[in-house]
C-alpha cells in the first residue's frame, strides 16, 4: 500500500501540485495504518512496545507544528518539512538499530 501511494506522491510533487502530495499522505496514515490495525486487533490481541508512549509523544511533537504551519501559513515550508523528514529518519534509525 506504501509504495503505489509513494509513487503518486512523487509524480504529483514533480508537476508542483503539494496539495495533492500533503492530503495523500495524510489520507493514508489516518484511514489505510488505523483500519488495518484495527482488522488486525478483531482477529488477535494487540500489545503495546515499552516506547509506546514516547511515540505517542513523537507523533504529537510532529503533528502539532505541522498542523499549525498549514493552519496559519497555508503550506509546510520546505526547511520545516526537511527536518521532518529528518526527524522520522533519525527515529527510524534509532528504533531499527538500539
Amino acid at each position: 500500500m506504501v509504495l503505489p501511494n509513494a509513487l503518486i506522491a512523487v509524480y504529483y510533487a514533480r508537476r508542483g501540485r503539494q496539495d495533492i502530495v500533503l492530503s495523500s499522505q495524510i489520507g493514508d496514515a489516518h484511514i489505510c495504518v488505523p483500519m488495518c490495525i484495527g482488522i488486525f486487533a478483531v482477529f488477535n490481541s494487540i500489545h503495546t512496545p515499552g516506547m509506546f508512549q514516547t511515540g505517542i509523544y513523537v507523533i504529537l511533537g510532529a503533528g502539532v507544528p505541522h498542523f499549525l504551519t498549514v493552519a496559519f501559513l497555508k503550506r509546510v515550508p520546505r526547511i520545516f518539512g526537511i527536518g521532518l523528514l529528518g526527524a522520522y529518519g533519525f527515529f527510524f534509525y534509532k528504533g531499527i538499530v538500539h
